[in-house]
């Protein structure tokens, strides 16, 4: 169990970083939460490449393990960014 939190919660650190990079780097002329939001599979995806040849045992890459285990991580900030939007927007809309 606790080494499930430790992964859950490193990969959600990892996918939010490049979140961060990809969005002030590729798509710095949206507004936030489109930039946020077409950042994420994009990190999503660099992670779970980077994740399998880690996570890799005896030479074999193990991308099914780092795809779950990121996009836990992903979901997660997905979740986050979209109730941070309506929130947001709930805010302005007053």
């Amino acid at each position: 169990m606790t080494t499930l939190l430790i992964a859950v919660f490193t990969s959600l650190i990892s996918v939010w970083f490049l979140v961060f990079l990809f969005s002030n780097l590729l798509f710095k002329k949206k507004e936030s939460p489109k930039r946020e939001l077409f950042a994420l599979p994009l990190a999503w995806m660099v992670a779970s490449i980077a994740g399998g040849y880690m996570n890799a045992t005896s030479g074999v890459p193990r991308f099914d393990v780092s795809l779950l285990q990121y996009g836990i991580g992903a979901f997660l900030l997905l979740i986050y960014y979209i109730s941070a939007a309506f929130a947001k927007k709930r805010l302005t809309d007053k």
